[in-house]
């Protein structure tokens, strides 16, 4: 219940209610009639409500700090070499490329982030899977890596095919 009689007080500071909201309380609970049977269960009704708003703003806080947990882990993929099927592994094989082993996805990260210059990275990742088994690259970082990696398999196989095309026109020529 607002009132202007209510003292300006901020609220989850003060939990002692007023006179006037317990009195305006136990008067909505008795009708009317003998509000002064109705103080105890007013005071009562008041911590409940207290309580109850209290108890939804945590959640409240809690929520939004899952919401900001996820929204900032959502940009990471998790390789874990303890794990057969990690995230990291997962999802370079939903984008076309699978590496068998563990130890192959790690060499072909470090040597992409320190040919890309980002040495910090590479110390922290070469860290963190050294102490825990476990760490976090971005998603961006994963997405040019798996360009770097297609477009390395298509300069191969066009070499390969100029190879092929190479000798095979040198065989043609001896043969005449």
């Amino acid at each position: 219940m607002d009132s202007d009689l209510t003292s300006n007080r901020n609220p989850g500071t003060d939990v002692s209610p007023t006179p006037f909201e317990i009195a305006s309380i136990a008067a909505q609970l008795s009708n009317g009639k003998d509000p002064e049977k109705y103080l105890c269960p007013a005071y009562n009704l008041y911590f409940a409500a207290f309580r109850e708003a209290k108890r939804r703003d945590d959640e409240a806080q809690e929520s939004a700090h899952q919401d900001a947990w996820y929204k900032e882990n959502e940009q990471y993929l998790y390789f874990c070499t303890n794990s057969a099927l990690d995230p990291l592994r997962m999802y370079l094989h939903e984008k076309g490329l699978r590496f068998k082993k563990i130890e192959t996805v790690r060499a072909n990260l470090r040597k992409f982030l320190n040919e890309t210059g980002r040495l910090v990275e590479a110390r922290t990742m070469k860290a963190d899977l050294r102490k825990q088994g476990v760490t976090k690259l971005l998603i961006t970082t994963i997405d040019e890596f798996i360009r770097l990696k297609k477009g390395r398999q298509s300069d191969g196989g066009k070499k390969s095919h100029r190879t092929r095309q190479k000798s095979a026109t040198r065989t043609n020529a001896a043969k005449k």
